[in-house]
């Protein structure tokens, strides 16, 4: 059981570092961080442009992701699981993201 716990912590570890490389090899995770704080909107980086090439960035690495770090993972579920667990928490940042700045608020 102790193993277990172990090996879910670091799974949690390793997307964790995973979904932060995604956001900051596309220039996302400075926006992330900002719509934390009061008027995000004003903040550098927050236009409408500076957003624009971010959202292109981050759409071409959807397409192009590859995550070397997983494929050191011997077992086949725990490699399937760390992918489908980054990616559904990449997803997450994009909602959460997406529904902030779509907030007419």
């Amino acid at each position: 059981e102790r193993l277990t716990l172990e090996i879910g912590d670091w799974m949690d570890h390793i997307v964790s570092e995973q979904t932060t490389e995604i956001w900051k090899r596309c220039g996302m995770q400075d926006k992330i961080e900002i719509i934390e704080t009061p008027n995000f909107s004003s903040k550098p980086g927050m236009d409408a442009e500076s957003l624009q090439g971010a959202f292109t960035k981050f759409y071409q690495a959807m397409f192009s992701m590859v995550m070397p770090e997983f494929d050191r993972l011997n077992n086949p579920r725990l490699r399937t699981s760390a992918r489908n667990s980054t990616a559904r928490s990449v997803a997450l940042g994009y909602e959460k993201l997406y529904n902030t700045l779509s907030d007419p608020q």
